[in-house]
Order: C-alpha cells, then structure tokens, then sequence
C-alpha cells in the first residue's frame, strides 16, 4: 500500500447523494490508512474540508479513486473545481492534472 502523509490522517469528508449530506473520515493504524464510512455506498462527490498542498491533493484524490469511492463518471476536473469553490485550494488545478495523469490507479476523465 502507497504511504500516504499524515496530513490525510483525520481528514473529513462529506459525501452528497441525492442531496443528503453524509460523513466519512481518513483514519489509521498501524495496520494501513482506512476511510470510514456511514452505511451508505452510493457515493457520488466527495468534498474535503480544511486547506492541503498539492500532493495532499493528489494522495487524497488518488486514494479516493483507488478504491471506487467516487464514482469515476465525475471527472477530476469537477472534483477539483469544487476544491477550488469551497475555497479548499487556492493553486492552479493544472499543476495537480499535470500530476495526476501519470497516477495508473487513476482513470483520468476530465
């Protein structure tokens, strides 16, 4: 498993689906890094709260579609718009795209 920062740890997200606002959160032991979810799997946009550089960013997007937690028919781009309008990033999105297309876990859809 990729090492990913420690900035991920306690990480919150809210996840929307049919406009019910649900949570789930990066933890993890000693075992691996793990995101906990409510009951709910049909995840469709994850927003994250609190401010991260690039390659918090990109691990976190990364992880996130490496194990199908968001759904892959919302493009990068749209997650990382919501970043940039939730006022989560304050950097251009082409520095993180540049990156991202060289991750293979990633299908690249913007």
């Amino acid at each position: 498993m990729k090492n990913y920062p420690s900035i991920c740890e306690g990480v919150e997200f809210n996840r929307y689906c049919d406009g019910r606002c649900y949570n789930a959160k990066i933890t993890s032991d000693k075992n691996g890094i793990y995101l906990e979810l409510d009951r709910f799997q049909e995840e469709v946009l994850i927003r994250c709260d609190g401010r991260h550089s690039v390659d918090d960013i990109i691990n976190i997007i990364s992880y996130v579609y490496k194990h199908k937690i968001m759904n892959y028919k919302h493009s990068v781009n749209r997650l990382l718009k919501d970043f940039y309008d939730k006022k989560i990033i304050e950097f251009n999105s082409e520095i993180i795209l540049s990156k991202i297309r060289r991750i293979p876990d990633i299908k690249y859809a913007g």
